[in-house]
């Protein structure tokens, strides 16, 4: 949550209050996908770099006018779609045992 509130003050000014319930929310989301496969480190990574994705998305739906008032876009599609490829770049290939890469 501290880091949400950091890196959107530093990216985007002040943050706005909901911007740590949904940094919060969205770290959830995106380390669902991966939780049986990625170290606590890895997790508080990936929580960080969501932080940016979560401010992100918000500040793209006010720019465009898109309405979204509990802010579910920017908390469930950003955060989902990063937890998603986190899987892929922070997971332990051994435990995911598909035989497969990081690229592939």
């Amino acid at each position: 949550m501290v880091a949400t509130l950091i890196i959107c003050h530093i990216r985007y000014g002040n943050p706005a209050p909901e911007d740590l319930i949904n940094g919060a929310l969205g770290g959830l989301v995106a380390v669902t996908g991966a939780a049986n496969i990625i170290t606590f480190q890895d997790a508080a990574i990936i929580g960080g770099i969501n932080a940016i994705v979560v401010c992100w998305a918000s500040r793209l739906l006010l720019k465009f006018q898109i309405d979204d008032v509990v802010g579910a876009i920017p908390v469930h599609l950003a955060a989902g779609i990063w937890g998603t490829l986190a899987v892929g770049v922070f997971g332990n290939l051994e435990l995911l045992d598909t035989g497969l890469g990081r690229l592939e």
